[in-house]
């Protein structure tokens, strides 16, 4: 079975692209208004090339690598820690839903899922499950059918 990689989704993506060219506007309108000052020029461009550096390794570089990665032999986490399927007592998700009333828009409600891995050793593994590829309801069954695998 091949492992199966979880990574960060590209859904705001486009958000953060337009937050990003927002301020590097900015930038770029403050070097035309006062391209004879080289001070606020040099400044300004610094501002313009930090801004966009941030902006590609957020929008890019993120997303280029796994969040989770699950395998036959266990799951691997931010390709740093990798946990047996031995060492896995339990996993299950969390949602945290929180309501608010926006005076704009009216009442709102917001949705967290975590995933919660109970480790044999007694450690508890907190995964957010916001803004990856699949679904918590996916994940968790891509976990069973796995560990079904593992076990088989």
């Amino acid at each position: 079975m091949t492992p199966e990689v979880i990574k960060k989704s590209w859904k705001k993506a486009p958000v953060e692209l337009f937050n990003a060219g927002l301020a590097l506007f900015i930038g770029l309108y403050i070097m035309s208004i006062y391209p004879d000052n080289t001070v606020v020029f040099i400044v300004t461009l610094a501002y313009t090339l930090l801004v966009a550096a941030l902006a590609f390794y957020i929008v890019v570089f993120l997303r280029l690598y796994s969040h989770i990665t699950i395998t036959v032999k266990g799951i691997q986490v931010d390709n740093k820690a990798f946990y047996a399927w031995e060492n896995i007592e339990s996993y299950f998700v969390k949602e945290d839903v929180h309501s608010y009333n926006s005076a704009d828009i009216g009442p709102v409600t917001a949705i967290r899922s975590t995933l919660i891995i109970m480790l044999k050793n007694e450690q508890v593994l907190r995964i957010s499950l916001d803004q990856l590829s699949k679904t918590p309801v996916q994940i968790i069954a891509l976990f069973d059918k796995t560990r079904s695998t593992h076990a088989a």
